[in-house]
């Protein structure tokens, strides 16, 4: 089975075969349409007095519904009279009691009608009756009274069928003569198609046999009717269309069931019915003019080719049948494409689409035997997608434009591996060579069609280009070209020269967004070849690079990201291209770390333009600060070997964020604030740690000296949250500092000092109240200038 064909065909494969009912069944509706509209001119032409208006049509009244009820009655028990085994007739006497009860039908419909005048009543039974005698005959032949070959379960069952039919087609339309009643007239010709599936139970041996026959029938009807006009020629016309018209469709789909069973098996009974359903839908749409039924054939034919690829494989393997399904496809696009008639928006859109599936899959049989055979479909297709670029049709275009250079992509993959194959070549080599020349072919043809105004103009009148598709297309396809080529090989400096060239090409287009995929491609290469020559200067190297794009960016992209005027759409591709080289620049060391950060914060604060607001200017300063510090902790310079020190430089680090957060958010005073004075107070939590860490006298002293200095500092500027937090860390340093001492003495020595701060603040207290003043009011008259 073939696995890739089944995948990438699966919709095909499902939604077909729903489809094909369906645009059998519009194809007759509209044909009954286009037949009626016919008739009605024809009517018209010939009819100078206007028809008097038609009647009313009664609504069923209880009677008539209660006549209803009693026919179905009468003939359900007849029918379970003729099979019921409790019966103890012989099976003669009941065939013959049923054909009594037939006879009694007729006449008291006869009489109901002559003498009473009762033409409800009289329907009703002659319905028993009509009904009943087929029932009779089917009884008949149950009971082999005709004998064992026209019996139910005999070899002439479809006989017997079809005189059982006969017979009610002949009443039906001798009652029509008798009433006028238009529904006898629908049973009457409704029974004569019953006809045909008996004749064909009858004579067809097997399921596929029927389903050839179903179909021929229906292509006959479907002729008679719409082609030859019959209904024209005989009476009952309208009643032989509408009755034809569901046949038909009845027909079709039991031919179809057979096709669809026999999907991945076909045989040729399957294909000669896809052939004539094809046939219909074409010969009809052209006919016609309708642009539906050359649609669902344009459908159709694609799942004929599917049938047909797995009838090959049967035969002759799997890579055949790709092969089959490629050129089979190409086919009915080709037709689509050159006959007129046979040609609109979507049926070229679908075969396009249809025929690159098939070429892709015809392309992937991986047979180098079968090589030249399995890549003619996909180059014939690319030329022919190429073809397309200047249909009169946008959605043409567009497709044409994805499609054909995909395809020449696929074609390169494929070529490149056939000659790995049978050379001895590097493979990193030949994909080199291959694929920088296919980037080069599609940036000329992006340019071509770039400059075509220019230099043919008059060609380019004629036949404009309603989308640009195809230039965007082979501009991406060819940027993505460079990227699969940017390893190192002997040969790396012609797509380095190639990216060039694609720089420029893009930068020509509405939108130079492509020129972002050749800086990228050029970085990498470079990487590439410096790795290969000294991997020591690769960091270098990249820096080096990343600080160029980072001085073009801001000379050519000083005022926004995207500059946008009334033709053009440009992006600043240097600064977009240059965060390749901050990925490169890491490998995991510590100077490598170093520069990556570093890098990585510069490349965020260049994103602010001229043009940018400046709350958001200084969200992306925040980050890159972050950054930036990150970046010198974990610095490759200026390092101790004493973690005291490491520490104290982290902790200044930190501080000196703040002090940046303090500028940055400087038209915000409010977040300036809070922002750093929360960083620092981070580093000032940190210095009180790093003196519980390292508890050295040294280190103390110094911690307490910054702590007494920052005391004193926020005491002459009135700072209350820095006096608050430096008094609280000089007492924690104290008594951490102190604890040996302290845990010495006895326990009594704390209750007394805890007792001689009580009574302190109780004297104080009452002090204060004698005088008439409160403790809390002479804080707040002491601290009222001081903030936080």
């Amino acid at each position: 089975m073939l696995s890739v064909l089944i995948i990438v065909l699966l919709s095909v494969v499902i939604i077909a075969p729903i489809l094909i009912p369906i645009g059998i069944t519009i194809l007759i509706v509209k044909l009954v349409k286009k037949s009626r509209s016919a008739k009605e001119i024809s009517e018209n032409d010939s009819e100078s007095v206007p028809k008097p208006p038609k009647p009313k049509r009664e609504p069923l009244s209880s009677s008539a519904i209660m006549l209803l009820i009693g026919t179905a009655f009468i003939v359900l028990s007849g029918i379970a009279f003729g099979v019921a085994s409790w019966v103890k007739t012989t099976p003669l006497g009941r065939v013959g009691i049923m054909f009594v009860a037939c006879a009694a039908s007729f006449g008291l419909s006869g009489f109901m009608r002559k003498a009473f005048k009762l033409n409800g009543t009289s329907v009703s039974f002659y319905s028993v009756g009509t009904i009943l005698t087929s029932v009779t005959l089917i009884t008949a032949g149950y009971y082999n009274i005709f004998g064992n070959w026209l019996a139910v379960d005999g070899a002439g069952a479809g006989i017997l069928y079809a005189i059982a039919c006969i017979i009610t087609a002949s009443l039906s339309m001798l009652a029509y003569n008798f009433y006028k009643h238009t529904a006898f007239s629908y049973v009457g010709i409704s029974a004569l198609f019953f006809v045909i599936p008996c004749i064909i139970y009858q004579f067809a041996d097997t399921f596929r046999q029927a389903a050839v026959a179903f179909i021929i029938a229906q292509t006959i009807i479907t002729a008679a009717i719409f082609l030859f006009r019959i209904h024209d020629k005989i009476p009952f016309g309208k009643q032989t269309t509408i009755t034809g018209t569901a046949f038909s469709v009845i027909f079709a789909v039991i031919s179809l069931s057979y096709t669809i069973r026999m999907t991945f098996n076909a045989d040729i009974y399957s294909t000669g019915i896809l052939a004539l359903i094809i046939g219909q839908l074409v010969f009809y749409g052209i006919y016609f003019g309708d642009k539906t039924l050359i649609i669902f054939e344009s459908i159709v034919s694609t799942y004929a080719a599917v049938v047909i690829s797995f009838m090959a494989e049967s035969s002759s393997g799997d890579d055949i049948g790709m092969i089959t399904f490629g050129f089979v496809t190409i086919l009915v696009c080709l037709a689509h494409k050159f006959v007129p008639q046979l040609k609109n928006e979507f049926t070229e859109i679908y075969t396009i689409t249809a025929a690159a599936a098939g070429s892709l899959i015809s392309a992937s049989a991986g047979n180098n035997d079968y090589f030249v055979y399995q890549m003619m479909p996909i180059c014939i297709m690319a030329v022919i997608s190429f073809s397309y670029v200047f249909s009169e049709n946008k959605g043409t275009q567009t497709v044409s434009g994805i499609v054909s250079p995909m395809l020449l992509f696929y074609i390169a993959i494929e070529y490149r591996d056939f000659f790995c194959d049978i050379s001895h070549i590097r493979n990193r080599d030949i994909t080199t060579l291959v694929f920088s020349a296919l980037s080069l072919i599609m940036t000329a043809v992006a340019a071509a069609f770039i400059y075509l105004p220019k230099y043919a103009f008059s060609f380019h009148a004629k036949h404009p280009l309603k989308s640009n598709m195809i230039i965007y297309s082979n501009i991406y396809i060819a940027a993505y070209c460079l990227f699969y080529v940017s390893e190192y090989s002997q040969f790396i400096v012609f797509p380095l020269i190639i990216s060039i060239v694609h720089f420029f090409v893009s930068n020509k287009m509405k939108n130079n967004f492509a020129s972002a995929g050749s800086v990228a491609a050029m970085i990498i290469m470079t990487h590439s070849l410096a790795e290969h020559t000294n991997h020591d200067i690769v960091i270098y190297t990249m820096s080096a690079l990343f600080v160029i794009l980072m001085i073009l960016s801001r000379v050519f992209f000083r005022e926004s990201f995207i500059i946008r005027n009334e033709e053009k759409l440009s992006f600043d591709t240097a600064l977009t291209g240059g965060a390749v080289t901050i990925f490169l620049m890491m490998d995991g060391s510590k100077n490598h770390s170093f520069f990556t950060l570093l890098a990585l914060a510069i490349y965020i604060a260049c994103f602010i333009k001229k043009n940018t607001s400046k709350d958001n200017a200084s969200l992306l300063l925040s980050v890159s600060a972050v950054l930036t510090a990150f970046a010198f902790i974990n610095r490759p310079f200026l390092v101790s070997d004493s973690e005291i020190i490491t520490d104290k430089i982290t902790l200044a680090i930190i501080a000196l964020t703040g002090t940046a957060y303090k500028f940055i958010w400087k038209n915000h005073p409010t977040a300036s604030k809070c922002t750093s004075t929360f960083i620092y107070m981070l580093s000032f939590i940190g210095l009180i740690f790093d003196a519980v860490k390292f508890h050295t006298a040294g280190n103390t002293i110094f911690v307490l000296s910054i702590t007494t200095g920052i005391m004193i500092l926020s005491f002459m500027t009135k700072s209350k949250t820095w006096f608050t937090a430096s008094s609280t860390a000089l007492i924690f340093i104290t008594v951490y500092s102190s604890r040996k001492y302290l845990m010495t003495m006895g326990w009594w020595v704390y209750l007394f000092l805890a007792g001689i701060i009580l009574i302190g603040i109780a004297s104080v207290n009452e002090y204060c109240k004698s005088k008439g003043i409160s403790i809390k009011e002479q804080l707040a008259l002491k601290f009222g200038d001081w903030s936080w």
